[in-house]
């Protein structure tokens, strides 16, 4: 067997390891399932008391922080999509209202109350 062969070997068999002892790593920090399918949480002891009880108890606040945080957006969207409504159903009021002052001012200047730069003719 020649050198380059050799470290062609070796360095094959090192990442083969490095791979595999990521997957180990990886398959080994999932929740483990018995044949029914149940989930079987594993007993993790801490040197110190009451570790185990404050990590939980922080995880169910950051969970109730997150539904907030979830129930605000909504409120929040819904309060927008209704102030998009009265802003749409406003600019449509105006644009209603515009057409209705141009056809206004169209029939004044033809029945010669206002001149060209719409400015009135005598009294009204």
């Amino acid at each position: 067997m020649e050198k380059s062969e050799l470290l062609f070997l070796l360095g094959l068999c090192l990442v083969t390891f490095t791979l595999l002892r990521r997957s180990f790593r990886y398959f080994g920090r999932r929740p483990k399932k018995n044949r029914w399918g149940e989930t079987i949480s594993p007993k993790k002891r801490s040197k110190k008391r009451g570790h185990v009880s404050e990590v939980s108890a922080l995880i169910a606040r950051m969970d109730s922080i997150e539904v907030e945080l979830d129930e605000r957006a909504r409120d929040l969207m819904g309060e927008l999509d209704s102030k998009m409504l009265a802003l749409q159903h406003l600019t449509r009021q105006a644009t209603e209202e515009s057409c209705r002052l141009q056809e206004l001012l169209a029939q004044a200047q033809e029945a010669g109350l206002v001149d060209s730069i719409n400015r009135p003719i005598g009294k009204l």
